[in-house]
């Protein structure tokens, strides 16, 4: 069975093509994020759009405002980091990730001795800098030192 248990939506920046003498630049790694477009549900899936666009606008500049804290601590100039995630393509993603209850089809190396069930188990997120939202639910554990806390 599969350990991880998730569901999600993820998003980059809006990007918009450029245009570079008489024809248009295209990168075929970039592409806009398909938001949700449900007939019948038009303006919820257009206030879902805004509203997941302000979200991730203000998540950018808490990264940012990190990310400058990061270069000064190690020495280097404050916006030391910014080309890498504002250049001309750019290189972060916003992710909404729900780790829902299992109540079925759990895997038996889900199950832990005192009964809890593992949502997702142990990773390393795939990028630079992580910014968590609990919403005070437990759960989450981090290895320090080769000890989970």
């Amino acid at each position: 069975g599969n350990l991880s248990c998730k569901e999600g939506f993820e998003a980059g920046e809006n990007i918009t093509t450029k245009k570079e003498g008489n024809s248009e630049f295209i990168n075929s790694l970039l592409e806009r994020t398909p938001f949700p477009d449900i007939q019948g549900k038009e303006s919820e899936c257009k206030w879902f759009e805004e509203e997941y666009q302000r979200v991730r606008g203000s998540m950018t500049r808490v990264a940012d405002t990190l990310m400058e804290m990061i270069a000064f601590a190690g020495g280097a100039e404050d916006d030391y980091f910014y080309p890498m995630f504002h250049a001309d393509v750019p290189l972060s993603t916003h992710r909404i990730i729900k780790y829902p209850v299992r109540t079925q089809n759990i895997p038996p190396q889900a199950r832990l001795p005192d009964g809890g069930i593992i949502s997702t188990g142990a990773h390393a997120d795939s990028g630079f800098l992580t910014i968590l939202e609990t919403f005070g639910q437990p759960g989450l554990e981090l290895q320090i030192n080769n000890e989970w806390r």
